[in-house]
């Protein structure tokens, strides 16, 4: 197991670079649309923000109503990987839904600082937001590189033996990303909500 890790990211280590660093420029990005707003546009950031941690303050909010809807946008997430890696699509959407995973971060961590200032937005961002990502980020990407994998490889090569080892890899990459999946929104629901309440 630890030798197929290690393969893994030896091979791997310069795809983990490129979308690694995708990631962050998306953050970035995000970072930079938020500071960029109007007055007006961050009014409406603040008082939609303030609206949701008001539920989640009151107890409105139900762990179990969280849970579906983040295994629900996990599982879009994880089908439209999977679409794009099987599509002429390919490394180009992979990427593309890398750096708007990067930018969506960035804009709500930016977002709740502005809206929450710098100790509590960072704490508030923490239980919500970057708790969960911790596990989901990486599982994304190990997702997206496995499916660049096969897809460069059904482009290129014809070899029915070595295409089933490829969808092989490809399915247990995908099991384990599913995986990693399901406890990051087990985090973010049960853990951040929690530690959240606390916080606030």
């Amino acid at each position: 197991m630890k030798r197929t890790i290690e393969k893994h990211f030896k091979e791997n280590y310069r795809a983990y670079i490129i979308l690694g660093s995708i990631f962050i420029l998306g953050i970035v990005i995000g970072v930079i649309a938020v500071n960029k707003s109007n007055d007006i546009q961050k009014s409406e950031i603040v008082e939609y923000l303030t609206n949701i941690f008001d539920n989640y303050k009151s107890g409105t909010v139900k762990h179990e109503a969280v849970f579906i809807k983040l295994i629900k946008d996990d599982a879009k997430l994880i089908i439209l990987i999977i679409l794009m890696c099987l599509s002429v699509f390919g490394t180009v959407g992979i990427f593309g839904i890398i750096g708007y995973e990067g930018f969506c971060l960035g804009y709500t961590i930016s977002c709740t600082i502005l809206t929450f200032g710098v100790p509590n937005g960072i704490w508030i961002s923490f239980s919500t937001v970057i708790l969960e990502k911790i596990i989901e980020v990486p599982a994304i990407i190990l997702m997206s590189i496995t499916s660049i994998k096969l897809y460069r490889f059904i482009t290129k090569n014809f070899n029915k033996l070595e295409i089933k080892k490829e969808f092989k890899y490809f399915f247990v990459s995908t099991m384990i990303s599913i995986i990693l999946l399901g406890i990051s929104a087990f985090f973010g629901t049960y853990i951040g909500i929690n530690l959240l309440h606390y916080i606030m």
